[in-house]
C-alpha cells in the first residue's frame, strides 16, 4: 500500500526505446518467495536499461527489502540489499559525506550501485563482471516512479526522464512521444553532440510547442529527456 491507502498501481517506468515497446535482453527472473507488486515492475525497468545488471532491491531505513526484482536468488539479492544499506549509513555518519545519493562499487567479480530515496529508502543494483557504469540517468527515472508510486516525501529528484523518440534513417529523433497515452510532439533539431562516453549520443532539440530540451540516446536504442515535457502545451503558432 501507498500513503494514499489504495493498492501500488502498476505503472512501471515505461517503454524507453527507439521503437516503443522494445525491451533490452535481461537475464531470467530466480522465482521469488513473495507476490509481485507495482515496485517489481519499476525495478525490473531499472536493470533492463543498465548494461550488465541483473537483480535489483528496494530497501528500508533498517535494510529490509520492501521488494526486488532479477535473476540472484531472492536471499541474495535481500541481502546485498541490506549489507549496502548499512554501507550507505556508514558513509553518511562522516560529514563529506552526509548528503551523498549515490555509491558506486566496482569489484573484479561483482559490482553495486546504491541510489539514497527519500524517506530512508534506498535502491540498490546488482551489476556482473565487466559492467557499464552509466546508470545515472537510469537511476533518476526509477526514482521518480518509485517516489510517485510510493507517495514518498517530496524532495528534487533526478533530472533524467524517460521517453519514447521515433527516428528518421539517420537516427536522429523527430517527434517525442508520451510512454502512456497517445500523442506526442514534433522536434527539430538544434544541434548534437558527439564522443559521449559509452556511445551515447545527445540532441538539442526544439519542440513544437517551442520550448527546448536535451535529448540523450543511450547504447541500445534507450532515450532519456534532461527534464520532464508537457505534452499536454499546445504547439507555439
Amino acid at each position: 500500500m501507498n500513503r494514499s491507502g489504495r493498492p501500488p498501481r502498476l505503472m512501471g517506468s515505461g517503454g524507453i526505446s527507439e521503437r516503443p515497446g522494445a525491451r533490452l535482453s535481461a537475464r531470467p527472473a530466480s522465482t521469488r518467495d513473495t507476490d509481485a507488486t507495482a515496485f517489481t515492475a519499476i525495478l525490473t525497468d531499472l536493470i533492463t536499461r543498465i548494461p550488465g545488471a541483473h537483480s535489483a532491491a528496494l530497501v528500508d531505513s533498517t535494510g529490509e527489502a520492501v521488494d526486488y526484482t532479477g535473476g540472484s536468488l531472492p536471499f541474495d539479492v535481500k541481502l546485498a540489499g541490506a549489507h549496502f544499506r548499512v554501507v550507505l549509513d556508514e558513509m553518511r555518519a562522516f560529514a563529506p559525506f552526509r548528503d551523498v545519493r549515490t555509491i558506486v562499487v566496482r569489484g573484479s567479480v561483482k559490482s553495486f550501485v546504491v541510489r539514497a530515496l527519500p524517506d530512508d529508502f534506498a535502491i540498490v543494483v546488482l551489476l556482473g563482471r565487466r559492467a557499464g557504469f552509466s546508470p545515472m540517468r537510469a537511476l533518476d527515472a526509477c526514482e521518480r516512479a518509485l517516489v510517485a508510486e510510493a507517495g514518498l516525501a517530496e524532495r528534487p529528484v533526478g533530472a533524467w526522464v524517460c521517453v519514447a523518440v521515433e527516428c528518421d534513417a539517420k537516427r536522429r529523433p523527430t517527434r517525442v512521444i508520451p510512454l502512456e497515452g497517445e500523442g506526442g510532439t514534433g522536434v527539430e533539431v538544434l544541434g548534437s553532440m558527439k564522443g559521449l562516453p559509452n556511445g551515447d549520443r545527445a540532441y538539442r532539440v526544439r519542440l513544437d510547442t517551442g520550448a527546448e530540451v536535451l535529448l540523450v540516446r543511450e547504447r541500445g536504442g534507450i532515450w532519456y529527456a534532461e527534464e520532464a515535457i508537457d505534452f499536454a502545451r499546445r504547439p507555439s503558432p
